[in-house]
C-alpha cells in the first residue's frame, strides 16, 4: 500500500553523504534490537526503523572517495593523539568506556545485566558509540580488536562531520580539526588563583583547565560525535530551500539512541525549522512513514525511562547582581570574545546570512539557560548540551579568518595566529601531557590517566571501573548506568543469561 502511494516522483533523493551518515548512525540501533530484544520485538522494531527508506531514493556517486580517505587518515591521527587505539594514555572517562566495551563483548548477543544491592539491573545508557566495534570484534572473537575498531568507527564519524562542514561552510579539513582544538579563554582569568596557590609555573601548566570542545572527543565521544553529526545533517536541511523534514525527524530519533542529551542540545535548531513549511508538506504518504519513526522514538523513551532516578533537574535562577557578575567574569570570556571577533570580520565582509545570525543567537540563548540547570553529579546536563554554541562560534571565527586573512598585513596575521594559539592552548596542553605520559610512570601517575585497559584487563566490569571515583567523591556513580527491571518495558528484553 505504502509503496504504491510513494512513487518515484514523491520520494526524497538521498545523496551519498546523507545515505552513509544514516548508515553510520542507524546500524548501531539495529544491532541493539537484534542483540538485546526478544526476536519478535526486534523484528517489529527493525521493520519500523527501515520503513522510512520507502520514502527515500538513493543517488550514489563515487565523487569524493579519495578525499574521504584523506580526511579519514588525518582524523585518525588526530584521534590517536587523544588516546584512541591505546597508543597514548587515555583520559579519565575511558575507564568507563572500556568497561562498557568489555561487558558488551563478554555478554555476546545478550543484554548486559549488572547486580546492584543484590538486584539485577539492565545497562541503561546511550550505546550507539559501542555497538559496532563490539559486534565486529565478536565476529572475529578478538577482544583486542575493539581498541582499533573504536578508533576506526570514531574516525569515520568525525570524517563525516568534516565532510558536512565542508559542504555547509566550505571550510577545509584543517579548519574543522582546529575547531575541536579551540577552547574558551576563561582559563586566563583563573591564572591569578594558580599564581597564588602554586609554587611553580609547571604546576600551573599541569593543573589549569577550561571549557573546551576537545573534551567531547577526548572524554565523552559517545555524546559528542553523534551530536555533531546530527547537528550538521539537520543544519544542512535548514539552509536548503526545500528541506526534508522526514530526514530531520528520522536522524533525530536515531541520534536519540546514541545520546538522550542530544535532543536538548539540538532544541534551538529544531525551533528554527519552519513549522509552516512542515504543515504544508503533510500528506498521507508522509504521515504513514512518520508513524514508524515516532514508534521507534517511543520505544527509546521507554528504554531510558527504565533508568534509576539519580535526582531531579533543578533550574537555578540567579539574581540580577549575580547575572551581571556571570556575564562579566564568565560569558565575556566564553562567548563575548569570539562574538566580537566574528562581528568585526563580518562588518568588513558580510559573510554571515540572517538565518545564520538567528542560529547563533538561538544557541547562545539556550546555552545560557542550560548553564543554570543542575542535573547529575558533575552537572552532566550542562556539559553535554552547551558545547554546540562553541562549535558554531569557532566555525564562523575560522571561516571569517580564512576569507579575510589574505588581506591582512603582517602584523595582523601574527596577531590572529597568536590569538588562535591562545584559544587552542588548553587542548594542546592535553595532547602534550599525554605525549609526556607515554612510557613515563611519573607523568602517568601525575596525570591520572587510564591507559591500555583493554590490552591489560580482558574482563573489566563497570562497577569496578567506577570504584575509584565512588571512593573519591562518595557518590555511587554506577547508578547513572542502571535501569530497573520491574517495569513493563523490561519484558521486551532477553532474559538474564547465567
Amino acid at each position: 500500500m505504502i509503496s504504491r502511494l510513494l512513487n518515484k516522483n514523491t520520494r526524497h533523493p538521498l545523496n551519498t553523504l546523507q545515505f552513509v551518515s544514516l548508515l553510520y548512525l542507524g546500524i548501531p540501533i539495529v544491532l541493539f534490537f537484534v542483540s538485546w530484544l526478544k526476536w519478535y520485538y526486534a523484528l517489529c522494531l527493525i521493520i519500523l526503523i527501515l520503513a522510512p527508506f520507502l520514502n527515500f531514493s538513493i543517488e550514489f556517486s563515487r565523487k569524493g572517495i579519495r578525499k574521504f580517505f584523506t580526511y579519514f587518515l588525518v582524523v585518525g591521527l588526530f584521534l590517536i593523539l587523544q588516546g584512541y587505539g591505546e597508543i597514548l594514555p587515555q583520559s579519565g572517562d575511558w575507564g568507563k568506556h572500556n568497561a562498557i566495551l568489555s561487558q558488551l563483548f563478554n555478554h555476546g548477543n545478550q543484554p548486559v545485566y549488572i547486580p546492584y544491592k543484590g538486584v539485577d539491573h539492565i545497562l541503561c545508557y546511550g550505546l550507539g558509540f559501542y555497538m559496532v566495534p563490539v559486534f565486529l570484534a565478536g565476529i572475529f572473537k578478538s577482544y583486542m580488536m575493539m581498541k582499533w575498531l573504536i578508533l576506526l568507527n570514531s574516525a569515520i564519524g568525525l570524517t563525516l562531520v568534516g565532510f558536512w562542514a565542508n559542504r555547509i561552510w566550505k571550510t577545509p579539513l584543517w579548519a574543522i580539526i582546529l575547531v575541536f582544538l579551540l577552547g574558551s579563554l576563561d582559563w586566563i582569568k583563573d591564572l591569578k588563583w594558580f599564581l597564588i596557590n602554586y609554587e611553580s609555573g609547571w604546576d600551573i601548566f599541569y593543573t589549569i583547565g577550561n571549557l573546551q570542545i576537545l573534551s567531547t572527543i577526548d572524554q565523552t565521544p559517545q555524546h559528542g560525535i553523534p551530536t555533531f553529526l546530527v547537528f550538521v545533517i539537520i543544519l544542512d536541511q535548514l539552509f536548503t530551500e526545500t528541506p526534508m523534514y522526514l530526514l530531520c525527524l528520522y536522524i533525530l530519533v536515531i541520534g536519540f539512541f546514541w545520546s538522550p542529551f542530544l535532543i536538548f542540545a539540538l532544541l534551538p535548531l529544531m525551533v528554527l525549522i519552519k513549522i509552516n513549511d512542515l504543515q504544508a508538506q503533510i500528506n498521507l504518504p508522509l504521515l504513514l512513514i512518520t508513524i514508524p519513526i515516532l514508534a521507534v522514538g517511543y520505544f527509546l523513551v521507554c528504554y531510558y525511562q527504565m533508568h534509576i532516578p539519580v535526582g531531579k533537574a533543578t533550574l537555578d535562577i540567579p539574581g540580577l547582581k549575580w547575572m551581571i557578575y556571570e556575564f562579566i567574569t564568565r560569558y565575556t570570556w566564553i562567548y563575548g570574545i569570539p562574538l566580537a571577533f566574528i562581528f568585526i570580520i563580518n562588518w568588513k565582509l558580510h559573510f554571515i546570512r540572517t538565518i545564520e545570525i538567528k542560529l547563533i543567537a538561538s544557541f547562545l540563548f539556550i546555552s545560557i539557560i542550560y548553564k543554570q540547570v543542575n542535573y547529575g553529579f558533575f552537572n552532566d546536563f550542562e556539559g553535554k548540551t552547551t558545547y554546540l554554541i562553541l562549535f558554531i562560534l569557532y566555525i564562523y571565527m575560522l571561516k571569517g579568518t580564512i576569507l579575510y586573512f589574505s588581506s591582512f598585513n603582517l602584523v595582523s596575521k601574527v596577531a590572529v595566529c597568536f590569538f588562535v594559539f591562545i584559544c587552542s592552548f588548553m587542548s594542546l596542553k592535553v595532547i602534550w601531557m599525554k605525549i609526556l605520559a607515554f612510557g613515563s610512570e611519573t607523568y602517568f601517575e601525575r596525570f591520572d590517566c587510564n591507559v591500555h585497559l583493554l590490552s591489560t584487563k580482558p574482563n573489566i566490569k563497570l562497577e569496578n571501573a567506577l570504584e575509584k571515583a565512588t571512593e573519591v567523591h562518595n557518590y555511587p556513580f554506577i547508578i547513572q548506568y542502571l535501569g530497573e527491571m520491574n517495569t513493563v518495558s523490561s519484558e521486551i528484553f532477553k532474559p538474564v543469561k547465567r
